[in-house]
């Protein structure tokens, strides 16, 4: 048995002004609506409802117990964009979870409900990552995307070894400087510097997936994020987009043939 997509309600007894919040400072746009009930899609197969306290099926007047949490690949912004809106109360500083891999902040809304944004920092533990939903008819590109995720988690847990281990053994990287390196040892020679860095987090988050109609070939496209601390502890981020082209190896594994980035 599966299931297809995950809601939550949120009882509001200012129906309005609980709509105006989840539009307005969560930044969420509206897929139904009823007189007495509206929802919003806040991920694939994900929606937080609206809903007036005085029409609903639920008619607790208790607040609080639970926590709507919303991930986000920065945490950052956000959080600038939440310090100054005046509905929101009991705002936290950003805080790092090691342990779990999260860094978030925590809020409270209105009528008490509680809201974390929240930013997976390493990718081993980012279970939404890894778990995706499958259909008939993205199934293709449902599994180019896990090959790309688990291209992210490899560099993650394994450095410039678990990079290189992701392309054919004739693959390829075209650098910023326009060199091309060829050959997977060559590549994780090239990358150990990079993954040396002090602190290093480089992840990045595929938007697009397409197949050759024989299957046998593919590309990705997303954008990516390199953090690290420089020699006088400052941090360094890099933003960009990239594209990966994938090819079958021999045994009909997911490769990267070519990876760039800008």
């Amino acid at each position: 048995m599966a299931y297809h997509s995950q809601m939550t309600f949120l009882y509001f007894d200012d129906f309005d002004n609980g709509k105006q919040f989840i539009e307005n400072t969560l930044g969420l746009s509206p897929v139904y609506h009823q007189t007495w009930a509206t929802v919003y899609q806040s991920a694939e197969g994900a929606y937080l409802g609206a809903v007036d306290a005085k029409r609903g099926s639920v008619k607790s007047h208790v607040r609080g117990g639970f926590l709507v949490s919303l991930t986000v690949d920065d945490v950052v912004p956000h959080y600038d964009r939440l310090r100054n809106e005046t509905c929101i109360t009991d705002l936290t500083a950003i805080k790092i979870f090691e342990d779990i891999g999260v860094k978030s902040f925590f809020f409270k809304g209105p009528e008490g409900y509680d809201f974390e944004i929240q930013q997976f920092t390493d990718v081993a533990f980012d279970f939404t990552m890894q778990n995706g939903s499958e259909s008939d008819s993205d199934l293709d590109a449902t599994e180019l995307i896990a090959a790309e995720k688990a291209f992210n988690r490899d560099a993650a847990m394994h450095g410039a070894k678990g990079w290189a281990a992701n392309f054919l053994e004739t693959g390829q990287m075209l650098s910023k400087s326009g060199q091309v390196i060829s050959g997977k040892d060559v590549i994780e020679k090239a990358m150990t510097p990079l993954f040396a860095l002090k602190k290093i987090d480089f992840t990045w988050t595929p938007s697009y997936a397409e197949l050759s109609k024989d299957g046998s070939l593919g590309y990705t496209y997303g954008t990516y994020k390199r953090a690290y601390m420089s020699a006088t502890d400052e941090e360094v981020v890099d933003r960009g987009m990239y594209l990966t082209v994938w090819k079958r190896d021999a045994h009909g594994q997911w490769k990267v043939a070519v990876d760039v980035g800008n």
